[in-house]
């Protein structure tokens, strides 16, 4: 009798823990996908979480964490900033969406060996975003069609199949591209084709969403992994195909560049200077807003009615219609919780990379400065995909980390 229980106990034991397994991967695969598709894995992740018994696990692993306590401070500023909105339904709205800076670290952060899993997190992540790309593709051929008379077309149209704008799409992409380079390096020729494949399709997709940033940003680092990792390594054929890459990502990124007119013309924009660039209008409205309220900001509920209201006093017709928001995360936090607020963020970016340093790992360092650069042109923070992210990024890299130093052989 004893014998039996034993083996139902352990049954269900491996049952648990493949559930929990399940739960986590297509938690990754869909983190892009919409809410309502990928808040049911993380249902079962918490699940498994209480039957598996890991609360003492997971409280180990957070209770000295720097970077969840740098974290819990921000999340705590912008609650507190809540006390002197006049907004109050539209602030909790704000903090309903940040709620993914606290539960997942919680979650993810009970997971037992997931370093071991850390070529399958990467290829899921890949394969996720490469599905909402098809999907935003199929979606708006049937519903909407496809101008191809105007480019820019695929920058704004194709981004809302999944409610998300261009520049938030873009994040995802680039993720999933230093996924795909890093982690595809080193294979097999079969992988390395399969890479080319998809990192074509990719850098393509990226080019079309024309987000200047993310497109920059992607390939200053992924050229600067491609050096530093030339200069260490002593093997030839890796040398190869490192300069491979490189040659491969310049030549996209100069055709994508000459070739796609709207992405063109905003190149064009920037060389010639940001004058009219929407975002000169909103960072002045946000600065208007700062002159009365610097120490303590003016609420999170009410960042948005206030930028409004400076809109219209600018006459910024584009902000008014689209309801621009602050455009950069550390204006967001010092608009709505003042000099706690950017304090805090700066410590969560101090502590984040700190940790990141410590692994000794060149990818899990990429992800905090593309984050801290991509956060001045875009409030990253302000949506719940851009939160999800990078708390995710944050979660496999400091709390329950799957990047180990490198091998440089």
């Amino acid at each position: 009798m004893g014998v039996l229980q034993a083996h139902q106990q352990n049954t269900g034991q491996v049952w648990s823990v493949l559930l929990e397994r399940i739960a986590f991967h297509g938690f990754v695969f869909t983190m892009l996908f919409p809410i309502k598709i990928n808040i049911p894995f993380l249902g079962l992740l918490f699940v498994c979480i209480v039957i598996n018994k890991r609360f003492g696990h997971i409280w180990q692993a957070l209770r000295s964490n720097t970077v969840f306590i740098a974290i819990l401070l921000y999340y705590t500023t912008l609650v507190l900033s809540l006390l002197y909105s006049e907004d109050v339904i539209t602030g909790v709205k704000n903090l309903e969406t940040k709620l993914a800076m606290l539960f997942l670290p919680f979650l993810l952060s009970g997971i037992p060996e997931i370093e071991k899993e850390k070529r399958l997190i990467m290829i899921n992540f890949i394969l996720g975003v490469v599905a909402v790309s098809v999907y935003s593709i199929i979606s708006t051929i049937i519903v909407y069609r496809i101008d191809f008379s105007d480019w820019s077309y695929f920058s704004w149209v194709l981004p809302e199949t999944i409610n998300l704008n261009s520049s938030q799409y873009s994040i995802y992409i680039v993720c999933a591209l230093f996924f795909l380079i890093t982690g595809q390096i080193e294979k097999g020729l079969l992988n390395i084709i399969a890479a080319l494949i998809l990192g074509f399709y990719l850098v393509g997709f990226l080019a079309f969403m024309s987000s200047r940033l993310a497109l920059i940003l992607f390939v200053l680092m992924t050229l600067t992994y491609f050096l530093v990792t030339l200069l260490k390594t002593k093997n030839r054929n890796k040398r190869i195909v490192l300069f491979l890459f490189s040659g491969v990502i310049i030549l996209m990124t100069v055709c994508s560049i000459l070739f796609i007119p709207y992405l063109n013309d905003r190149m064009l924009q920037l060389v010639n200077g940001l004058g009219q660039d929407p975002r000169s209008f909103i960072f002045r409205a946000g600065f208007e807003i700062l002159k009365d309220n610097f120490y303590l900001g003016v609420g999170i509920g009410d960042i948005q009615n206030l930028l409004n209201e400076q809109y219209h006093r600018l006459s910024f017709q584009e902000g008014i219609h689209s309801n621009f928001n602050a455009h950069n995360d550390w204006l967001t936090s010092i608009l709505g919780a003042g000099l706690p607020g950017i304090i805090s963020l700066i410590f969560v970016y101090y502590s984040y990379f700190r940790s990141a340093l410590s692994t000794k790992n060149i990818l899990a360092f990429a992800f905090p400065v593309f984050f801290l650069l991509a956060s001045q042109t875009e409030a990253i923070l302000n949506r719940h995909k851009g939160v999800l992210l990078f708390m995710f990024l944050i979660s496999v890299t400091c709390i329950n980390p799957i990047f180990k130093k490198e091998n440089n052989a």
